[in-house]
């Protein structure tokens, strides 16, 4: 395992993964659910790997999965550089003292020979080290959580043991006089041997996964802040080069989480020398699109409220589920939370502009297989390994919104409209209206002719600008929710409006630029300049029970 070069993966980008993308897309062109895209127009051709450092997938592969190679080539083809998934303690230390890590020893060397950075969690406190609940029960999976009752302070009925504090976090970090990691802290331990034996693979470790929600960290604040501090110091002292990331934060269940652990750890004195025990912090957005601007407005006022500099946002869980794609279901079952396939496609597209507009570093859709949970559908991909709608979707984000050195955006109240000074491209417009009307805009040219594209980047049409404006109708959003509100939760189909070239200056630098790139075109019923009607509780619901991982 230790043997693989450097010289290895860059073959196999070169040679192998080509050929891989090419296969799948040969595989993908029968698909009945793939929209009508001509071969010309394909933004994968002649490409090797799309997409930039930015997207990724939760559950590429993971312990268990069947059909691996597959799994990789759909997810490269779709230009993702990124998969994100747990190694579960309690499953490698089930017994004290002995390690298990052959079934994730597999899936770290099958992440990096198929090209993908890999954001492990480490999570899962193993019955033998457990200080409260339910050895007989397991961890909810990623993104499916809360399992039976837990918002308003009201905890869940049954908790995993999985989920409880470890015995001896408080114990220190490091042995004295000697220096290294202390056996009797089993975090500590624990972390330490799984960063060390990754090092130079696993670059970025995410310390457990949504822990203000109290089925998957059924301590509370000051634990948590006692987990991310002990998990830091030994990550580090394995590897000083990883990134380590606060645990994906649901939000829903405890606004006051994250803000409440910060209080802490500013108070902790050894928390300046140590980077305030985090090198970023984790957010999963579901359902709105514009949960994505408000969690990274939101996430940057509490560090600098904390007194703690700012630091990057991963948005590594995020999707709208589809309610329409398994038989016996249907969308009037709850359509506050869910979404059509056409919606989950929009959603990906309007989701990786608005990360780029607000300063996202890394945004990850969850999942790429339905895996377990069949309804609501979270997969960009179904079981029998059929891509859904939003794929190519995937796939039109990676290959026009990757690499953006300059973003500006403008909320016009009933319509979103988002530049990208997109590298080897120029100027990519992404448009789209935020309410139950289509709505006309003008955006400024920079220059005479643009290609008008869809989400899935099909070609409509070349247009040329009027006065110095082209000129779009952008559709009406289709989905119910919120009734009390004018905006959707997911906006209506995006349109791409693409200007070749290198137009740097015109998209004014950055999106704090103070001159307007976008101007409205003639009257706009319903424009407002609040931006209040962004944010909207969105409370993703999950039946009890589940207990699938992934796979």
């Amino acid at each position: 395992m230790e043997g693989i070069k450097i010289g290895k993966q860059t073959l196999y980008r070169i040679v192998v993964a080509p050929l891989l993308i090419l296969l799948a897309l040969l595989v993908f062109l029968p698909g009945a659910a793939r929209p009508a895209k001509s071969t010309a127009e394909s933004p994968q051709s002649g490409a090797q790997q799309i997409g930039d450092n930015h997207i990724g997938f939760v559950w590429v592969n993971g312990p268990g999965c069947a059909n691996a190679s597959l799994r990789y080539q759909q997810a490269v083809s779709a230009g993702a550089h990124w998969t994100r998934w747990p190694i579960y303690w309690d499953k490698v230390e089930a017994t004290q003292g002995t390690y298990d890590f052959s079934q994730q020893d597999s899936v770290v060397y099958g992440d990096l020979n198929a090209g993908l950075q890999i954001n492990g969690i480490i999570v899962g406190t193993p019955a033998w080290a457990a200080t409260s609940g339910l050895s007989s029960l397991s961890l909810p999976p990623l993104g499916r959580g809360t399992r039976g009752l837990s918002i308003a302070g009201i905890s869940p009925l049954e908790v995993s043991s999985a989920a409880s504090p470890p015995m001896n976090l408080d114990k220190p970090v490091f042995s004295a006089p000697e220096q290294k990691i202390n056996q009797d802290n089993y975090w500590a331990r624990f972390v330490y041997d799984t960063v060390k034996r990754y090092k130079d693979k696993v670059r970025v470790w995410e310390m457990w996964n949504e822990p203000d929600a109290p089925d998957f960290w059924s301590g509370g604040a000051a634990e948590y802040e006692l987990l991310l501090k002990v998990g830091y110091q030994a990550a580090k002292a394995a590897d000083p080069t990883v990134t380590v990331l606060f645990g994906g934060l649901w939000y829903w269940i405890d606004p006051t989480f994250f803000p409440r652990v910060l209080a802490i750890i500013a108070r902790d004195p050894e928390a300046r020398a140590n980077n305030y025990f985090f090198d970023g912090v984790a957010y999963h957005p579901y359902t709105s699109v514009y949960n994505v601007p408000n969690f990274a407005t939101l996430a940057r006022s509490q560090m600098a409220a904390a007194g703690i500099p700012a630091k990057p946002l991963w948005f590594n869980e995020t999707n709208i589920p589809v309610c329409d794609d398994t038989p016996g279901h249907s969308c009037a079952e709850n359509n506050t939370l869910m979404g059509t396939m056409e919606q989950q496609a929009a959603y990906w597209i309007q989701v990786v502009a608005l990360a780029a507009a607000s300063g996202v570093d890394k945004i990850f859709f969850h999942q790429l297989y339905d895996d377990g949970l069949t309804w609501p559908a979270y997969g960009i991909i179904r079981n029998d390994s059929t891509p859904r709608p939003a794929y190519y979707a995937y796939q039109t984000a990676a290959t026009y919104l990757a690499n953006p050195s300059a973003v500006t955006s403008r909320d016009l109240g009933n319509a979103e409209i988002i530049g990208l000074n997109s590298a080897g491209l120029g100027k990519v417009t992404v448009a789209w209206s935020k309410v139950r009307a289509s709505v006309p805009v003008s955006i400024v040219a920079v220059n005479t002719t643009a290609e008008l594209r869809d989400k899935y980047g099909r070609l409509i049409s070349v247009v040329q600008p009027s006065g110095g404006y082209y000129r779009l109708t952008l559709p009406a959003a289709t989905d119910p929710y919120p009734q009390d509100s004018t905006v959707a939760h997911v906006g209506g189909d995006p349109y791409l409006l693409i200007e070749r070239g290198e137009f740097a200056q015109a998209l004014g630098g950055s999106e704090s630029s103070a001159a307007p790139t976008y101007a409205a075109g003639g009257p706009l019923p319903g424009t407002t300049a609040s931006t209040s009607l962004r944010f909207r509780i969105i409370f993703p619901f999950v039946p009890v029970g589940l207990v699938d991982r992934g796979c």
